[in-house]
């Protein structure tokens, strides 16, 4: 994802095949800042970001083997927070609700499946996902700066557990399985 070109021009999703050489760009109708991306198992991928004003959310979708982003209509999210698959549904960060979405996509709209409240949870981009655990990373909340919380998925609620030391403003988290010894 590239947010947007030195403020100058909107960004792009840049895809290099096979992680080598020049990128294909991708441009979404009504894009302007790209935030985020996941793939589902299908090799799908959905990304979120806003318009040229930053005000309005978007969602697109590059469906495998395509070449075009097209628009999808979700209309439970209003602002970026996130893009990934669950295992089972399109799962979305609703940061102004603190909340990560479930839904399903079909027809270019989406449909609401379940909600994962994110109890203290403040500014937050990309979270992951790893069965039933959720890592998401709090970019900032006035009663606690930054830290990068953990939650029980799909249940949420209260966080089960906070990395704070050596954090400062968060913006994804990923999960790497570290080699066996």
């Amino acid at each position: 994802m590239n947010y947007s070109e030195s403020g100058a021009r909107e960004g792009d999703l840049a895809i290099y095949h096979k992680a080598r050489g020049y990128p294909k760009s991708h441009i979404a109708y009504d894009f302007y800042y790209y935030y985020y991306g996941g793939y589902d198992p299908d090799g799908n991928l959905y990304i979120d970001g806003c318009n040229d004003y930053g005000e309005n959310f978007e969602f697109a979708e590059l469906p495998k083997g395509k070449n075009v982003l097209k628009g999808i209509l979700i209309n439970q999210v209003t602002f970026r927070g996130g893009v990934q698959w669950d295992g089972k549904y399109v799962a979305i960060g609703n940061e102004p609700a603190a909340t990560i979405d479930q839904v399903t996509i079909a027809n270019g709209e989406s449909t609401l499946e379940g909600s994962t409240p994110l109890d203290g949870i403040g500014y937050f981009g990309q979270f992951a996902i790893d069965g039933s655990r959720l890592v998401v990373p709090n970019q900032f909340d006035v009663g606690t700066g930054s830290n990068v919380l953990y939650y029980s998925y799909l249940a949420g609620g209260a966080s089960t557990h906070t990395i704070a030391k050596g954090v400062f403003y968060p913006f994804a988290t990923a999960i790497s399985r570290s080699a066996s010894r």
